[in-house]
């Protein structure tokens, strides 16, 4: 069993360690396999029209989380939606919700983190080929880059010239991010639908735990670095947790009420 240790501000108690595992929170896989059928036989979410979702977000550097109705853009030829099973929790997350970052990255709000996404896809575009309906698949830190230029032809869209858009808190710059209503920030992995371009969506190997594939979701974008780079990242995947999300709405309404704050020291 693998362990880790957080330090959160409690709500009406005083601050303590809590340590999560990643097992406890994941239902069997018989159950999750259950689900994830029954969502595809019923699903009826008309994706031509903006799609009904919830987030959990926070609306200041408080870092006061609620659940949030919201919607999810319509989707495109070229879309793949997402049923959120799992998310990882990475201290980014934390920190850009803290709004630590405002000297080079300003936070906007409501702020949806959440870069380690890990569901079950229950629609695509007529022209996705990548996946089809009952995948497993995840997606990271990016949902789109220019697809232009050298660096996103040789498949490293971390790198694009023209810069690439993450999963939160990023304006849709090349046209396949588009947000509900036009012309918000986008809405990372802290909620009950995903819709992401099948370019950036990673298909899961069959088999493979879902509620594990979070952190690596992470870890392939910041413990991968381009041949002569100047920056080496080894660490984020020891700071991540998998938040469960294969819940029904009702319980997921509840279940997204978390115990604990972020706070800016």
């Amino acid at each position: 069993m693998i362990t880790r240790s957080f330090r959160f501000r409690l709500r009406g108690a005083e601050e303590q360690n809590f340590v999560f595992s990643q097992n406890i929170m994941s239902s069997s896989q018989k159950e999750e396999e259950k689900e994830s059928k029954q969502e595809i036989r019923v699903a009826s979410i008309d994706v031509m029209k903006p799609i009904p979702s919830l987030m959990m977000s926070c609306s200041d550097s408080k870092c006061d989380f609620h659940v949030t109705p919201f919607q999810r853009r319509p989707l495109s030829e070229e879309d793949v939606l997402i049923k959120m099973k799992y998310c990882g929790v990475c201290h980014s997350d934390l920190h850009h919700a803290a709004n630590h970052n405002h000297k080079f990255n300003e936070t906007k709000y409501p702020c949806v983190p959440g870069h380690e996404l890990a569901g079950i896809v229950i629609a695509v575009g007529k022209k996705v080929s990548k996946v089809k309906i009952g995948d497993a698949v995840g997606v990271g830190c990016m949902v789109d880059a220019c697809l232009e230029c050298d660096n996103c032809k040789k498949g490293e869209e971390q790198w694009c010239s023209k810069k690439n858009v993450g999963t939160y808190g990023a304006s849709d710059r090349h046209g396949r991010a588009a947000t509900s209503p036009v012309g918000g920030h986008t809405l990372g992995g802290y909620s009950q639908y995903h819709v992401c371009h099948e370019r950036f969506v990673i298909v899961v190997p069959k088999g493979f735990p879902l509620q594990y594939v979070g952190p690596i979701m992470c870890a392939g974008i910041t413990m991968y670095v381009g041949e002569g780079s100047k920056f080496r990242y080894r660490l984020l995947l020891s700071f991540s947790y998998t938040l469960p999300l294969s819940l029904s709405i009702p319980r997921q309404v509840r279940s997204f009420n978390p115990p604990f704050k972020c706070e800016q020291r």
